[in-house]
């Protein structure tokens, strides 16, 4: 009969040791909760687990938008639920981006061109927004204190001419993988220990004495507090919970000459979204909403019928002597969290914390989230 795997005394003494809070996921949820735990109280042995070499689910594969929501966005979602909520999120994605920008914004290429939503002639929508934005903005300013969000601006650099805009001059663009990168160097320099290509399989037993078994059956590990910041694949972990894995595609350009455009745009209530890369190739991505049951997966893999849908709605909104001259470079996906336009951060029953369910809108509410989670963890 084969011996079943136990942990070496050597590992049990060192790697696989008992400790005192584990971080679940090392994505951008997960690196700035151990970081900030680690910061708060730097004697406290933190210890992070990832699955995969590195975080690969939307952290290093989203379209790199600093923003918190577009006016016909934050309008559908106040026909759809409480007032209360909606500013209260809008409020904390306001609040990430800032720590964002503040803490790590010269290590991520993060830059304030602002952002832009899009409407074209005679849009209903557009009617819609017009008339709201007195409200939008007087909601938005009361809620963040920061000044009014948005205004109508009459065109945009790179922008055709029939395109109708709204203008928010507080939302902003990175680059995830180099916001990645530096988190992981600096939970390394906090002292934050981690372990990658280490999926978590079940977690047993409540506060003070948790048991972790990894996929693999390669090891088992105690630690007296866990926090699972999986996001999309939380589920995996905790089924009990609302959250509904999407699949989202984003496309890349080649070098476009004498491009002009600046900033982040959104379309179709924030389901669409394309921005400048550097001075010379455009990203666009989303149109989940237009997949269908297809796109609720956590598989990664493209989808035919949406890359054609982003590339038609991108060169709708260029000028004509810029569509011809779109090629596209490269497709991938990435895996968001929906299931509610909140996030998860909360402490469950058997003691678990969770810090999820980001709604796409992981870049901005990631910083502000994993300081509520490491707060949460320290009480």
């Amino acid at each position: 009969m084969d011996e079943p795997y136990r942990n070496s005394f050597w590992e049990s003494t060192s790697l696989l040791r008992p400790v005192g809070i584990t971080v679940i996921g090392g994505g951008l949820t997960g690196l700035q909760t151990a970081i900030a735990i680690k910061t708060l109280r730097p004697e406290l042995d933190v210890l992070l687990l990832e699955r995969a070499p590195f975080s690969r689910g939307a952290s290093t594969r989203n379209a790199g938008f600093a923003c918190f929501g577009s006016p016909t966005e934050l309008l559908e979602d106040l026909e759809n639920g409480d007032e209360t909520t909606v500013w209260d999120t809008v409020s904390r994605r306001y609040a990430g981006i800032r720590k964002l920008e503040e803490k790590y914004g010269a290590h991520c290429d993060y830059h304030q061109y602002g952002g832009y939503e899009l409407f074209y002639e005679k849009s209903t929508a557009y009617q819609k927004v017009l008339a709201a934005l007195p409200a939008l903005n007087e909601s938005f300013s009361r809620t963040t204190g920061a000044g009014p969000a948005w205004k109508i601006v009459h065109s945009a650099p790179g922008i055709a001419d029939d395109c109708r805009l709204v203008y928010c001059t507080l939302e902003g663009q990175l680059h995830p993988g180099k916001l990645v990168e530096h988190l992981m160097q600096r939970a390394d320099r906090l002292g934050v220990r981690s372990l990658y290509g280490m999926a978590v399989a079940s977690i047993n037993g409540e506060v003070g004495r948790y048991e972790l078994s990894f996929t693999d059956q390669s090891a088992t590990l105690i630690t007296q507090e866990v926090i699972v910041a999986t996001n999309a694949f939380t589920k995996a972990l905790l089924p009990d919970l609302t959250i509904q894995a999407v699949r989202n595609q984003v496309i890349i350009t080649k070098p476009i000459p004498r491009l002009q455009l600046r900033g982040c745009f959104h379309y179709d209530r924030g389901y669409v979204y394309f921005r400048n890369i550097g001075p010379d190739r455009l990203l666009i991505g989303g149109a989940r909403n237009q997949a269908g049951k297809i796109s609720e997966t956590t598989e990664f893999g493209s989808n035919e019928k949406i890359d054609a849908l982003l590339l038609s709605y991108l060169q709708r909104a260029l000028p004509s002597t810029i569509r011809e001259q779109v090629e596209v470079d490269r497709r991938w996906s990435g895996i968001i969290a929906q299931g509610g336009k909140s996030p998860i951060v909360s402490r469950l029953e058997n003691g678990l914390i969770v810090a999820a369910r980001l709604s796409g809108m992981g870049v901005a509410l990631s910083a502000q989230v994993a300081e509520e989670a490491a707060l949460l963890a320290l009480s």
